[in-house]
């Protein structure tokens, strides 16, 4: 559940959940801003990003955790901020 407040407005005038990753590339660079990202990021990869919402910079946080259970069982994937303890 995102703790921004333009993300949770927009959820709220949609009327319906948004899903989504971050938008860093995996196995690169944690960027924490949208002209990071931009330098970071390969023309190739630019191509197939639509919209850009700048958020400024993301302080002290860091990646989202991300948990597969396609297979029926619960497998980390990437471990970020939220822990398995959680």
């Amino acid at each position: 559940m995102p703790k921004n407040r333009f993300v949770l407005e927009l959820i709220n005038i949609l009327g319906k959940p948004i899903t989504s990753t971050s938008a860093n590339v995996s196995g690169g660079k944690t960027c924490v801003s949208v002209e990071e990202f931009l330098t970071e990021t390969s023309q190739e990869k630019l191509k197939l990003v639509d919209l850009f919402v700048d958020g400024g910079i993301i302080v002290g946080k860091l990646p989202s955790t991300i948990v597969d259970i396609s297979k029926g069982k619960v497998e980390i994937v990437r471990m970020g901020e939220v822990k398995v303890e959680m």
